[in-house]
């Protein structure tokens, strides 16, 4: 087991550990509240492990089973939310219509790691299918998105003041250098001459 992988079971013990201790509190007491704080940042502490882990985490929420990589899984609509189970947990809560139950399901690959999934219970209509199997694959999912959106096709275009033609470092960038660009900015913002206020006129003496 690699340190990544250490990291991630001390800070799930540690969540479960405050969320224990939340459960067991007395409800409307400051110490209650001390660990609903504790327990957020026990959630953050838990979420970054996960994402320095190298090998994607699938657990299964009925068993508490981790499942192999490449190992298939199912993703199962529950109570307006995603939940997902093992096989075998699977198969137990559905005994007798286990087979048709999985054939019918749509079956997709995880987007990062190829895992495949069984999505059973999504209607297009009403719940939003996912995508990969684990927080790790999602989070990494997220980056390669926000690099793909932010990669720039660095254009040739011509200078607005002088005219030379140059390679476009922005998607807005309209001038070559600092001197057309100060010359652009000051042509499009011209001072305004200084108004004076008017002097009031003294009031009427009686």
């Amino acid at each position: 087991m690699d340190k990544s992988s250490k990291a991630v079971d001390e800070a799930l013990k540690r969540l479960r550990e405050v969320e224990a201790a939340l459960t067991a509190s007395k409800p409307l007491t400051n110490e209650r509240a001390m660990l609903a704080f504790a327990v957020v940042g026990a959630e953050r502490e838990y979420r970054a492990a996960l994402r320095a882990e190298r090998k994607p985490r699938a657990d299964c929420s009925r068993c508490k089973r981790r499942l192999k990589p490449g190992q298939p899984m199912v993703w199962q609509w529950r109570h307006g939310r995603s939940v997902p189970l093992c096989l075998r947990c699977h198969r137990t809560k559905h005994k007798g219509v286990y087979a048709g139950r999985l054939a019918e399901s749509d079956q997709r690959p995880c987007e990062v790691c190829a895992r495949p999934m069984y999505l059973d219970g999504f209607r297009w209509v009403t719940s939003r299918q996912p995508l990969t199997c684990s927080y790790q694959c999602n989070y990494r999912r997220k980056l390669k998105h926000q690099l793909a959106r932010k990669r720039v096709e660095h254009a040739t275009v011509a200078c607005v003041v002088c005219g030379e033609m140059f390679t476009q470092r922005r998607r807005d960038a309209q001038t070559c250098g600092n001197r057309c660009r100060q010359k652009l900015f000051r042509r499009n913002h011209v001072p305004k001459p200084a108004v004076t206020a008017r002097r009031r006129s003294a009031p009427p003496q009686p």
